[in-house]
């Protein structure tokens, strides 16, 4: 069903609602009319659905068109960070940080970091490595040593 959700479709439900006709919609969007009409028939086909009452001049919400309109909102919010966050890392790429583990540090405790990390800094490219050598890291390829029970230097 949503594998046939395509995202100018959603863009069209929410302007056909926004604008509160297809007319409207199709000038909001610089589309035809009749490009509006097929993506809210497409849209309403793949979620076997009615969006809009067909009954009136002015576009009128169901039920259905009701409580799915956030779930479009978000769709579309959701797609534009997703463009601006491509665009910065074609820019810029992937920000990433290397975190140096020693042995002692207890797994469990580098699993809960490691996750959190990954929630707080979602764009980062986090990676853990166990460095050679002495238990106690001063390098400057690692961009955060997690030591456990190391003095750490001044």
């Amino acid at each position: 069903m949503l594998d046939n959700v395509a995202i100018n479709q959603l863009r069209a439900f929410v302007a056909v609602c926004d604008q509160g006709s297809f007319s409207g919609a199709a000038r909001e969007l610089r589309r035809a009319q009749s490009a509006i009409s097929h993506a809210i028939n497409a849209l309403e086909s793949a979620f076997d659905v009615e969006l809009f009452e067909r009954n009136t001049r002015k576009a009128t919400l169901t039920a259905a068109g009701r409580s799915l309109l956030p779930d479009a909102r978000a769709v579309i919010s959701r797609t534009e960070e997703m463009k601006t966050r491509a665009a910065s890392i074609a820019e810029a790429g992937v920000p990433q940080v290397s975190i140096a583990v020693n042995t002692y540090f207890p797994r469990t405790h580098l699993i809960e970091c490691l996750r959190s990390l990954q929630a707080d800094f979602p764009a980062v490219a986090i990676k853990a490595k166990n460095p050679k050598g002495p238990p106690c890291v001063s390098n400057s390829q690692y961009g955060l040593p997690l030591l456990d029970g190391c003095p750490h230097e001044q």
